[in-house]
């Protein structure tokens, strides 16, 4: 998602590295809450893995409602050939 949707265009790199940064910053947060969470139930497995599939829900809708206001088909850059024997 991030390479296709977030950073189309001539800065793709620099896009890219502040999507992976923001992707990093919510695996730091959510580890952190699953540590605690962990703690909560007190290490039982059945009641954590029943929380973790809870919590599941929002990220799944969130993912089928998001975006792509890029399909993909775009052209290529300019100076980038197809490859010869390409047709």
């Amino acid at each position: 998602y991030m390479m296709q949707q977030i950073a189309p265009g001539p800065f793709r790199m620099a896009h890219y590295a502040m999507a992976t940064g923001v992707m990093a910053l919510t695996k730091w947060g959510t580890g952190s809450v699953s540590a605690l969470l962990w703690n909560g139930v007190g290490h039982h497995y059945a009641g954590f893995f029943g929380w973790v599939l809870v919590f599941s829900i929002p990220p799944v809708l969130l993912a089928w409602v998001a975006p792509f206001p890029h399909d993909g088909l775009e052209a290529a850059p300019a100076g980038r050939e197809a490859p010869v024997g390409a047709h």
